[in-house]
């Protein structure tokens, strides 16, 4: 048969030209017009729906605005036509939630294999890593609110719930505990949109003892503050059920750590301190004001003159003032006088061993 014409065959827009049998995908093929009118080469290639390359915005759709941000797409450079599946992958620092296939439809569209799965999205992940000496995770979130709310929550809850080895997806904290009642510094981890946790893991420690230096106090009433003539800050082991179990307390001295000052001592020379070697995980500091004229006293060895003192809900517990500054900061207390609140502030520096 003598051939007379050639021409390029292409397909048009949202179709791909493919081989028929093994779907190799060309730009163009050549058809020839014979004689008899015939094209050959024609039967070798058909043109189906084109999905393109999965770039992650199938699943992020469904998501609020804040968790498309977070959210990576997964690697794949293949070009997917109608018929095709293909397995996805994600980057370092990041976890793929949902299916890990998905296939392209004859409309054109990605969708998961399986009924009612979710399409798949690499988010931020932060794996924990070895735990320094004592350190113990006590709580686990594994994802933001967020993301365990919207219809990845199910799947993220089944595949990171499990071990603290897991690690979490962006959003996601961890709470740590020590053994042997000392503090961990920091308390908390949050997974970043980075895929790293804040602080860094390499901050993590167990204090087991801590150094409270006083650099300068406030009393916020006058009239309260020229009555004190000392004070006495003290240190129990809590927690401390009652006002009754912190009055015995006192009276027994049972303290883990207490230091007597005069007002005037704290005066920014951060002259005034106090040690605590023990039980940091339950220490809780009470203030007691010691009155230049009048007031009960706790007995009869005792020389203060109580113008006010914490009671058992006044406490500040140590752990919690670690959390707020692990180096310096406030330490305040309320206490009722005169039928009102005064506050004592000091500033302090923490350091913790």
């Amino acid at each position: 048969m003598k051939l007379y014409a050639k021409d390029q065959l292409r397909c048009s827009d949202g179709f791909q030209l493919v081989e028929r049998g093994t779907k190799l995908k060309v730009e163009a093929a050549t058809v020839q017009c014979g004689l008899d009118g015939n094209l050959t080469g024609l039967d070798k290639f058909q043109c189906l729906r084109s999905c393109g390359t999965y770039d992650g915005l199938w699943g992020a759709a469904t998501l609020g605005h804040s968790e498309q941000l977070a959210a990576k797409a997964p690697v794949s450079s293949l070009n997917a036509v109608a018929g095709d599946t293909i397995r996805l992958s994600c980057p370092a620092g990041t976890a793929l939630v949902g299916s890990e296939e998905v296939t392209c439809s004859d409309a054109g569209t990605f969708v998961a294999p399986s009924r009612g799965a979710n399409m798949p999205l690499c988010f931020p992940s932060c794996e924990l890593g070895v735990l320094g000496k004592g350190l113990v995770v006590q709580q686990r979130t594994v994802a933001s609110p967020e993301l365990l709310a919207s219809s990845y929550g199910p799947q993220i809850r089944k595949d990171f719930g499990k071990s603290p080895a897991q690690g979490v997806l962006v959003g996601g904290k961890l709470h740590f505990g020590c053994q042997k009642k000392c503090l961990a510094l920091p308390a908390e981890l949050s997974c970043g949109e980075l895929g790293q946790f804040f602080p860094p893991t390499e901050s993590l420690k167990c204090a087991c003892a801590v150094s409270i230096q006083i650099h300068s106090m406030e009393i916020s009433d006058t009239t309260l503050q020229t009555d004190v003539k000392y004070m006495k800050l003290q240190v129990f082991e809590g927690p401390l059920s009652s006002d009754k179990l912190l009055s015995e307390a006192r009276k027994k001295k049972q303290y883990l750590a207490a230091e007597k000052f005069a007002v005037g001592k704290v005066d920014g020379s951060g002259g005034t301190s106090l040690r605590v070697s023990s039980n940091l995980a339950d220490a809780v500091l009470h203030l007691t004001l010691c009155s230049k004229s009048s007031g009960p006293t706790k007995s009869r060895t005792s020389h203060c003159r109580i113008a006010t003192e914490t009671d058992v809900q006044q406490g500040v517990p140590l752990g919690k003032l670690l959390k707020d500054s692990t180096s310096a900061g406030w330490m305040t207390f309320s206490l009722n006088w005169s039928g009102y609140q005064a506050e004592v502030k000091f500033r302090v520096a923490l350091t913790p061993e």
